[in-house]
């Protein structure tokens, strides 16, 4: 299966010495005082519950993801969807915490739901049996 090219175009800053990538589509300029503001926000958001879970991310991108909302890979590198930055304020903190959790438990197990649970208790996404449906997340998956 081909992988979609990427962006030469790209804004980097940094989280905890680590780079923040945000990736822009083919043919956007530059990123606006709005968008710029937003990334920011976001970015503090993710610092705040990386040193909370006790994580260092190899690296923290923002990119266009049309599947997911976030991924997490094995070597560190933890994604969220540019789509994200639109979303409610409780369902980014429940993506962030997600996929930052995912760099100390790499599955969905047990020990997985009970850390998302301590960290989220409140979350509606983080309650025994309501793992959220294709439909609740817009059709995309964490």
């Amino acid at each position: 299966m081909k992988s979609k090219p990427r962006s030469s175009r790209r804004e980097e800053a940094h989280l905890s010495g680590h780079p923040l990538r945000l990736e822009r589509g083919e043919g956007r300029g530059e990123v606006s005082k709005q968008e710029a503001s937003a990334v920011a926000a976001f970015k503090a958001q993710v610092t705040q519950w990386a040193q909370k879970l006790r994580v260092r991310p190899r690296q923290v991108r923002i990119q266009r993801m049309r599947r997911k909302w976030a991924s997490c890979s094995t070597g560190g590198t933890v994604s969220f969807s540019t789509d994200v930055l639109a979303e409610r304020p409780a369902f980014r903190e429940y993506v962030i915490v997600h996929e930052l959790l995912h760099l100390k438990v790499p599955n969905h197990g047990k020990l997985f739901k009970t850390l998302l649970r301590a960290y989220l208790p409140d979350h509606e996404l983080s309650r025994p049996g309501s793992l959220p449906s294709d439909d609740s997340l817009g059709g995309r998956a964490l």
